[in-house]
């Protein structure tokens, strides 16, 4: 059981992958033959619509696809919804899929605060998790992780401290814990699988805070305010059946 599930029942009872950082934005070649150069067209018009749909490269596929329109057809007017969120930086990455669920909660956000929302952490490798763990830790952070896994690289934290151990050392051991746990079917996070994202919530009243965490639920998320760093915390998990 991922630890965010457990802590949600309580309160309810080795690379990044670089998903849509890049894409070909050169139009495609213009086959002589009438079918393939419309095949061309829909290709290079597809790959255009979705590099559009990535937070990180938003703004520069705007132009682009507008460019391209122009170019296939002489129109200008291309309707692109305007995104309601953003990264925080290029460290943030999330899936499509992720970035999908994203969009309909900024999108209810902004109707009713008039507010964009912020991603401030995606996916993340065990290295990443251990990083987040250790941190929290250090700063006595007790609630964040109480299942089973959690305490299980608590235990390596803990025992790497009392030793005197370097940090490098116990980031180390912690990965790999966390890697073996993904292997055999219990990872900490869902961050780990894709599966969570966190929103900056620092700047949010207390009003907004509690609407963004209903909209969450709403879209099928689970949601969970959390301290150290302070941010709303939103997984999706994948249906059941």
């Amino acid at each position: 059981m991922y630890d965010e599930a457990a802590r949600y029942d309580q309160r309810t009872s080795d690379q990044k992958p670089g998903f849509a950082s890049t894409v070909d934005q050169k139009p495609a070649t213009m086959a002589q033959d009438g079918g393939l150069a419309e095949i061309a067209h829909d290709r290079a018009w597809d790959s255009l619509s979705r590099y559009a749909q990535s937070a990180v490269a938003h703004d520069t596929a705007q132009t682009s696809l507008a460019n391209y329109a122009d170019l296939r057809t002489g129109d200008h007017s291309v309707d692109i919804p305007q995104r309601h969120w953003s990264i925080k930086d290029s460290s943030v990455i999330l899936s499509p899929e992720m970035e999908g669920k994203v969009d309909p909660v900024a999108q209810q956000f902004y109707s009713r605060t008039g507010r964009d929302l912020v991603a401030t952490d995606g996916y993340r490798t065990p290295a990443d998790q251990a990083q987040r763990m250790f941190d929290k830790f250090k700063k006595n952070d007790n609630t964040t992780y109480p299942g089973p896994s959690g305490q299980a690289i608590r235990s390596i934290y803990d025992a790497g401290v009392a030793a005197g151990t370097d940090r490098a050392t116990i980031l180390n051991q912690m990965s790999s814990k966390i890697g073996e746990q993904m292997t055999n079917g219990h990872p900490v996070s869902r961050h780990l699988n894709h599966q969570a994202v966190d929103f900056r919530d620092t700047d949010l009243t207390p009003q907004q805070k509690g609407i963004l965490g209903g909209l969450i639920r709403n879209n099928a998320g689970i949601s969970l305010p959390e301290g150290i760093p302070r941010h709303m915390h939103a997984s999706f998990p994948p249906p059941k059946g």
